[in-house]
């Protein structure tokens, strides 16, 4: 219970982080593009992240719902 309450709570605050980074990036203009900029990076970093398997919140969600309630799961390799 106490790994599922925290990977929720990872999951919530990678949510923050990227839509925080995007705002920021979006306020910059096109400074923030350029190669090697703190913001690019930045960007770069939670876009990428958001694209792992672990960091969608839907998916995650009904995974963790699955296993609360011993439902099967699927993974996706």
């Amino acid at each position: 219970a106490d790994d599922d309450g925290l990977r929720q709570l990872a999951l919530q605050a990678q949510e923050l982080a990227t839509e925080a980074v995007e705002l920021c990036f979006r306020r910059a203009g096109a400074t923030a593009t350029r190669p090697g900029s703190v913001l690019e990076r930045a960007f770069r970093d939670v876009s990428l992240a958001a694209t792992h398997p672990a960091a969608n919140l839907e998916d995650a969600a009904e995974m963790g719902s699955r296993l609360q309630l011993a439902l099967p799961v699927q993974f996706i390799h």
